[in-house]
């Protein structure tokens, strides 16, 4: 097979929260240097207070099943909120990177990355 040439993104339905412990399964494997807190940012929506920041743990990489990469970020309060949001950082000077080298969301190797953001909505 053929290297994958453009920037990881989050696989449909790969979001996944339980308990305090976010999961984020990648369409492929990740420079796991670039796998760091600040390509990442986590929040939600309470209906009387707005939206709240998390500030999750360090990420844990785990490329053990190579056709599902997997960050797990685990959150410093358990999610009270009705939808979570959580971004994946493909731009700007610090973004997340393939095995590839290119960032989040390129399209190709030629293109800038781009900030990915999925919602977890919740009861």
């Amino acid at each position: 097979p053929s290297a994958v040439a453009a920037g990881a993104l989050v696989v449909a339905g790969g979001a996944t929260l339980a308990g305090d412990e976010l999961q984020l399964v990648f369409n492929q494997k990740l420079a796991a240097a670039s796998v760091q807190a600040v390509a990442f940012a986590v929040s939600e929506f309470d209906d009387g207070s707005g939206w709240q920041t998390f500030s999750p743990a360090a990420p844990v990489y785990d490329e053990s099943d190579p056709a599902r990469p997997t960050v797990t970020l685990a959150l410093d309060r358990l999610p009270t909120g009705s939808r979570l949001r959580v971004s994946v950082v493909g731009d700007g000077s610090t973004p997340l990177l393939g095995a590839n080298l290119i960032p989040a969301g390129a399209a190709d190797a030629a293109a800038d990355g781009r900030t990915l953001t999925t919602t977890i909505l919740r009861g």
